[in-house]
């Protein structure tokens, strides 16, 4: 996009004297360059070569890497600046490495998977894939600043607080019930708590517990956290779930702890 494109698309059915239609021509003039600008910045970006991964074609790159003096630089950049397709060619113009090699060291190094291990136990290993040092510095950045800027007005006006709030809650209530066991929909859930309904089962009980301990907690954060109030706590997230309802909101006084599922098949035993 250049001046003349803009100049048409914009002008074309006005009279050539833009100035009438700004406060003079600089602002006429920099529109035009700030525009011609953005045309540059919002090509629509290149797709990457579809490329099969395997692991014998990995290592010839990576032993090409090496060769070139490069192998540290490349996990370098790609951990620190993570870039696309295109921004990778522009990169290695000068490394004397056809850039569709280096997608391919790219992709086989972010889809590599890291395993974990939690316990010598069986069963507690876990393979995960990294995310790359530059994207959690940004997503460390967001999740540090941006509960402070959220009560700014600016950014979210007061009378949307509150509603943005509960629903928030209400999500986290049923995301984390989901992964300890509730059997439900996500839908039938958030009807449930909206509509104030009464849980139909013990996953709806789990859910509404957790949506009601969350609201609680926000309501009393400033309250100097004591025995009965932890106490309190538990017997709110417990509550019509235990199969002794005069466990809720009591410390254990056995170490009989066993993971089972409804039909009583022992899965874990600490």
């Amino acid at each position: 996009m250049n001046f003349s494109v803009v100049y048409f698309k914009l002008f074309r059915n006005k009279p050539p004297n833009c100035s009438k239609y700004f406060k003079n021509q600089e602002v006429t003039l920099n529109l035009f360059l700030n525009l011609d600008k953005l045309g540059t910045i919002m090509k629509k970006p290149e797709s990457p070569p579809d490329v099969n991964i395997t692991a014998q074609l990995y290592n010839e790159v990576m032993e090409e890497l090496t060769e070139k003096k490069k192998f540290s630089e490349f996990f370098r950049i790609d951990d620190t600046q993570y870039p696309y397709w295109e921004e990778w060619k522009y990169k290695t113009k000068d490394w004397g490495i056809s850039p569709e090699k280096i997608w391919i060291c790219a992709k086989a190094n972010r889809q590599s998977k890291k395993k974990m291990s939690f316990s010598s136990l069986p069963g507690f290993k876990f393979s995960f894939n990294t995310t790359p040092s530059v994207i959690q510095k940004y997503l460390h950045e967001l999740d540090l600043n941006l509960g402070g800027n959220l009560q700014s007005d600016n950014i979210i006006p007061n009378q949307d607080k509150d509603r943005y709030l509960i629903n928030s809650i209400m999500e986290e209530a049923i995301a984390s019930s989901q992964i300890e066991g509730a059997v439900t929909t996500r839908k039938q859930a958030k009807e449930m708590l909206e509509k104030n309904n009464r849980p139909k089962n013990k996953s709806e009980q789990m859910i509404l517990n957790n949506y009601k301990t969350m609201k609680w907690i926000v309501e009393n954060k400033n309250v100097e956290m004591n025995e009965k109030l932890f106490f309190n706590i538990h017997k709110i997230i417990t509550n019509d779930t235990l199969k002794n309802k005069e466990d809720e909101g009591q410390i254990r006084q056995h170490d009989d702890i066993r993971i089972m599922d409804e039909t009583n098949e022992v899965f874990y035993t600490p």
